[in-house]
Parts: C-alpha cells; structure tokens; sequence
C-alpha cells in the first residue's frame, strides 16, 4: 500500500527539518573535503549560526570545527555558551598545519589545508649501528 507520492515525502521531510528548528533544533551542516592540485579544501556550510560564533582550530592532528550555542537566563543568571561540535577531522600527514587559513561567504565557510613540500618526495638512506 503506498501512502503518497514521492512530492509528498519531500514536503514532510522539508517541514519536519523547519518545524524541528523552530522548536529548538538545529538544521544539518553540510561537509566536504576535496583534493585539489596545491592543497586540500573542506567546504562547510552551516546553515543559521552567526560567524562570529564559528570556531576552527588545530588540536594536535586534528582539525576541530564548532559553534557556539548561546543561551540568555536572564540578568540574575547571566549567559551559557554550549559548543557544538560540527566536524572533527584528521588531519592528513601532507598538511602544512602552519598555513591552514579559511575565509567564509555567509554560511559557507572555505577551509585551506596546502601541502607540506617535505613530506613527499623526501628520500634517505639510514644506517643501521650496531
């Protein structure tokens, strides 16, 4: 027994999405990783969260992106930032963690990872002492 068409699936699932973030939810982040000739690229968008509230950062191997979620008690009780984690992601051995840098065009954020010219190509002999 079929209950619709699939036009009709489509309009509940868009509902459910708008009706969970009007009630306190969040929508998705969308995340990709490219390989490009001079460096990786990780395009993340992230829908309804202010820039200034999105945080990237390198943790030792690890490229740590986040918001945070802020919460207004009141006067008396005074503001709680909860972070939310988007993506946590390895960091490839051939990443110049020195130059990531990233830039942003309202909610799509650009993540530049260029290689390290030392990790490939480097070859050496290594002696083995006694």
């Amino acid at each position: 027994m079929r209950l619709g068409n699939d036009n009709t699936y489509h309009h509940l699932l868009l509902s459910v999405d708008a009706l969970n973030t009007i009630h306190g939810g969040v929508s998705e982040a969308f995340y990709r990783m490219e390989k490009e000739d001079d460096r990786y690229l990780i395009c993340v968008r992230i829908p309804g969260v202010d820039a200034e509230n999105v945080k990237i950062e390198v943790e030792n191997n690890h490229l740590n992106i986040f918001y945070f979620h802020t919460f207004d008690h009141g006067a008396e009780h005074g503001i709680t930032r909860v972070p939310y984690v988007i993506r946590k992601v390895k960091i490839p051995f051939d990443v110049d963690v020195h130059k990531i840098s990233a830039t942003h065009e309202g909610t799509s954020y650009f993540i530049a990872l260029p290689y390290n010219d030392l990790a490939g190509g480097y070859k050496k002999n290594i002696d083995i002492k006694p």
